[in-house]
Formats: structure tokens, C-alpha cells, sequence
């Protein structure tokens, strides 16, 4: 059986191996934010799954609010990248997943399919079990993502700010 540090690296090569796409100020944060905010539920024991509708929201708000280099929120933009990646997983739709990121025929296909997700299971069942887990992917995260950016009201949003600012000043 893997252990905590197995399912750790894992984890953390799969989220250092994920593309984002560059803007002049640094990378798109619908990645991080997503995971952030799994990485928050995953630590309060919350359902590993929700409705379409809820992540939508969810994520949607947190995009609005802390998206830094012009993000939108589409919350179906990151999912499907982390659900490439092997990080989420999404289930109750029928037929494939789609692979295109058609603008619109992606919006369509999450709108009629609501698709119930979330982040993948050993994954959720290790951040919820290992604060060292929660802050080497914080750290990730933050250092990949959010440099020259002030993390800390989206570590307070996603409910990780004691495990994540200490490092940051």
C-alpha cells in the first residue's frame, strides 16, 4: 500500500507538472485557485463531491474575486485540466469527458451534463489526514503561482491562512 509520502509526492509532481497559460504579470490562477479551495474542504472533512452547480459557484466566486491576471469565472476551465491531470475526478455525465477547449461547447457540455466532482480520492483523504501534506502543496502552489501576488485573502477565502501565510511575508 502507498504511504502518506507516496501519495504526497504524488500528488505534489502531478500539481508541479500542470500547465497554465502565461499572461505578462505570471501564470492563470484557475488552477491554484481550484485546488486551493479543494485543499480547504479537504482539510474541514467537507464531501469530497459536489453538484455542478455548487463547484460552480463556488470556484466561480472565488475566481471573481481573486482572479489576478484576468481570469474569468469559469470554473470548467480548471476542472477539466485538473481532471486530465488525474487530481479531479467527475462522474454521473455520460459519455467521455471533453478533451476540446472549445469556449462554449465546454460551458454547454458542464451545463447539461453537471457532472457531480471533486478532488481525487486518495488525494482528498490525504489532505484532510496530513498538515505537512496541506502545506508542501500550499507552498507549491503559492511559490508557482503567486509570486508578486498577496496570497493571504485567498488562503483566508479557502479557510488555509494559518497553514499558509507563515511563510509568505
Amino acid at each position: 500500500p502507498l504511504t502518506d509520502t507516496d501519495r504526497s509526492e504524488d500528488f505534489l509532481r502531478r500539481v508541479r507538472g500542470l500547465k497554465a497559460a502565461r499572461t505578462a504579470n505570471g501564470p492563470r490562477l484557475y488552477q491554484p485557485i481550484t485546488l486551493l479551495w479543494a485543499v480547504g474542504r479537504a482539510r474541514r472533512g467537507e464531501a469530497r463531491t459536489l453538484a455542478w452547480a455548487d463547484t460552480d459557484e463556488a470556484i466561480g466566486a472565488l475566481l471573481k474575486r481573486h482572479g489576478a491576471r484576468g481570469e474569468r469565472p469559469r470554473p470548467d476551465y480548471p476542472v477539466l485540466a485538473l481532471h486530465r491531470a488525474g487530481l479531479w475526478t467527475l462522474e454521473g455525465h455520460v459519455g467521455e469527458v471533453p478533451t476540446a477547449h472549445g469556449d462554449s461547447a465546454l460551458r454547454n457540455w458542464f451545463a447539461e451534463q453537471r457532472p457531480v466532482g471533486g478532488l481525487a480520492e486518495p488525494f482528498h483523504d490525504l489532505l484532510h489526514r496530513s498538515g505537512h501534506s496541506r502545506v508542501s502543496v500550499i507552498e507549491a502552489l503559492l511559490t508557482t503561482y503567486f509570486a508578486g501576488l498577496d496570497p493571504v485573502p485567498l488562503l483566508e477565502d479557502t479557510g488555509l491562512y494559518d497553514e499558509g501565510h507563515h511563510h509568505h511575508h
